[in-house]
């Protein structure tokens, strides 16, 4: 098995999954989890995106380890702060 950074590894029909929870502080509303799911979404191997408004997360679910530099630069990008890999 591969585990990504702070990801764990999922065996699902379709093969392996990667699951990483990001820590990510600014978002309080329903249009900004969407615009976060949808920038997250658009990284290469990702293939879900959760964000959980009260807990400020998103659980993303991918085929590859995810790079922690290109997860901070896509959050602060989008006008959040990236904390971390939970």
């Amino acid at each position: 098995y591969i585990i990504g950074i702070g990801g764990t590894p999922i065996i699902t029909w379709g093969g392996i999954y990667m699951t990483t929870i990001i820590k990510i502080n600014g978002m309080s509303c329903g249009h900004c989890s969407m615009a976060v799911k949808k920038a997250l979404g658009q990284i290469e191997g990702v293939e879900t995106v959760e964000v959980n408004l009260e807990e400020k997360t998103a659980t993303i679910s991918s085929t590859t380890s995810l790079d922690i530099n290109i997860l901070k630069e896509i959050i602060d990008d989008e006008g959040y702060e990236f904390i971390g890999i939970l």
